[in-house]
C-alpha cells in the first residue's frame, strides 16, 4: 500500500456522529501513559475518541487498493472504528501507536529464520538481541561516510562497532516506545529505551553490558573515542560577507577556503577548537613555552 499521510481532521470528520468511545477510568490512564499522542515535552495532545479515528480513517485506506469509492472507505472507517470504541475488538499496540503517524509500524512480531547450523542459530540469537535494543532515530552513528543518523542509514554502510567496523545488513523501526536520556559528566548523551545496553565499568575493574534500564548515577561507561571511518568529504560552499573598505580600515587578506573535509582539516579544527584564538594574523595555538601562529 503506497504511504498515507494522516489527516486528523479529516479522519475526525468522518466519525463525528459516531459515539464517544466506552471506557474505564483505568483504561483512559494506560491510553494516556502510552498511547495517544504527545507533543515534545511529553503533553498528551489526542483524546481517545481522536486516536481510535486515527487507526480506523489510517487503516481504511488498504480499501483502495481493491477499487473502494471514497464513500466505502468512510464507511469502512467508521465500522471499524464502531467495533474499537465499543471494545468489540482491539488491534495490537504498535497499531494504535503508529497508525497514521510518521512510523506507520503496525507490526508487534518479528520473525527471523533460523538456519539448521551452529553458525545460523547464533546468527540469529544475534539479531534478536539487536531487535530488543533500540535507539531514538536521530541518534548519530560512526558509518564509513561519516556520522549519519540511523534513520538515514542504509544496508551496506559499515559502521562502527565494539568489534571493529562491520557492514550494516538489517536494521529495524521498533515502533514508539518511552525514550530516555542518558548524560555523562563529560557532556556525552544518548537517547535510548529501557533495553538498549551500555558497556560499563563492573565492580571487579573488568567491562559487561547494561540495560539503560539498569544504569545508576555513578556508574562509569565505556565510550569509543577517536575513530572516524568517514573518506573524505566535500564542504558545502561558504561566501563571506563584502567588508566596507576605507581610510582607517584594514585591508583583509584573501581568504582560502577548503571544499573538502580530510583527516588533516578535522585535525586541525579540532586544535582550533580546543587550543586556539584568532589574531590579525591567522589563528594561533598555545602547545608549548611559547605560543606559534599559524596563518591560513
Amino acid at each position: 500500500m503506497e504511504e498515507v499521510k494522516m489527516d486528523d481532521s479529516r479522519a475526525l470528520e468522518v466519525v463525528a456522529r459516531e459515539p464517544d468511545p466506552k471506557l474505564s477510568e483505568n483504561a483512559l490512564r494506560v491510553l494516556q501513559k502510552r498511547y495517544l499522542k504527545k507533543d515534545d515535552t511529553g503533553r498528551v495532545i489526542e483524546t481517545p475518541k481522536e486516536l481510535f479515528a486515527r487507526v480506523a480513517w489510517n487503516l481504511a485506506q488498504a480499501e483502495r487498493n481493491y477499487g473502494a469509492t471514497e464513500a466505502q472507505v468512510e464507511d469502512t472507517a467508521r465500522r471499524f472504528y464502531r467495533m474499537v470504541a465499543n471494545l468489540d475488538f482491539l488491534p495490537n499496540s504498535p497499531t494504535l501507536m503508529n497508525a497514521g503517524l510518521e512510523l506507520q509500524q503496525l507490526s508487534a512480531c518479528f520473525v527471523l529464520p533460523v538456519d539448521d547450523s551452529l553458525v545460523g542459530i547464533f546468527e540469529s540469537l544475534k539479531h534478536q538481541a539487536l531487535i530488543h535494543q533500540c535507539l531514538a532515530g536521530e541518534t548519530l552513528i560512526m558509518t564509513d561516510r561519516g556520522l549519519v543518523s540511523i534513520r538515514d542509514a542504509v544496508d551496506a554502510f559499515l559502521v562502527d562497532t565494539d568489534s571493529g567496523a562491520l557492514p550494516l545488513t538489517r536494521h529495524w523501526i521498533h515502533g514508539r516506545e518511552p525514550v530516555y536520556v542518558v548524560r555523562t559528566n563529560h557532556g556525552h548523551s544518548i537517547r535510548a529505551t529501557a533495553e538498549h545496553r551500555f558497556l560499563a565499568v563492573a565492580e571487579h575493574g573488568g567491562f559487561e553490558w547494561r540495560r539503560l534500564s539498569q544504569l545508576r548515577p555513578g556508574d562509569w561507561l565505556v565510550l569509543s573515542a577517536g575513530r572516524w571511518l568517514g573518506k573524505e568529504r566535500a564542504l558545502k560552499p561558504f561566501r563571506l560577507a563584502q567588508r566596507k573598505t576605507g581610510s582607517g580600515r584594514f585591508e583583509r587578506k584573501p581568504i582560502r577556503l577548503p571544499d573538502t573535509l580530510t583527516e588533516e582539516l578535522a585535525e586541525l579544527l579540532g586544535l582550533y577548537m580546543g587550543d586556539g584564538t584568532n589574531s590579525r594574523w591567522g589563528i594561533r595555538f598555545i602547545g608549548g613555552k611559547r605560543p606559534s601562529s599559524v596563518s591560513i
